[in-house]
């Protein structure tokens, strides 16, 4: 709902929303190589208990430069503030890669702008840090393109 704050729209984020990531991109480098990743399309379920805090979930495919591919989910717990008809957000997601058997630490921020009621177009950049099987690597800045619909 658009609500009226000091005579400016202000948009009341919805308790639950879906979105996916169109445009997902990472570099990653260990100390042995530097690489890219690809997620095509990603599928998130965001839940806003209140206004100021939203508990998202995702589930996607990476595919790595060298070839190899895997499915990935997350659990993030993001803090949000609204201005106008944007919404902001950073926070903390953890990523499971599931075959490769990576942990990721991702520090994200993001924001999106609502078109109504019920969508948004928005950005996320996140700066991962991975551990697999006790080797370290560093994502230098994973950007997406994100669509969501608020239920």
């Amino acid at each position: 709902m658009l609500t009226k704050n000091n005579s400016k729209e202000k948009w009341k984020p919805k308790p639950v929303g879906l979105g996916v990531d169109v445009a997902g991109v990472l570099g990653w480098t260990d100390e042995n190589e530097t690489y890219r990743t690809y997620s095509p399309m990603v599928i998130f379920l965001s839940l806003t208990p209140d206004p100021n805090f939203r508990i998202e979930t995702e589930i996607g495919a990476l595919f790595f430069s060298g070839g190899d591919a895997y499915y990935y989910f997350s659990f993030g717990l993001l803090g949000m503030w609204q201005k106008e008809k944007a919404n902001f957000y950073s926070g903390v997601k953890l990523i499971r890669i599931t075959d490769a058997q990576i942990t990721t630490f991702n520090p994200t921020i993001g924001g999106e702008y609502i078109f109504g009621e019920h969508f948004s177009i928005g950005s996320e950049i996140g700066f991962p840090f991975a551990i697999a099987n006790k080797d370290a690597a560093i994502g230098f800045g994973f950007n997406r393109l994100i669509f969501r619909f608020y239920l």
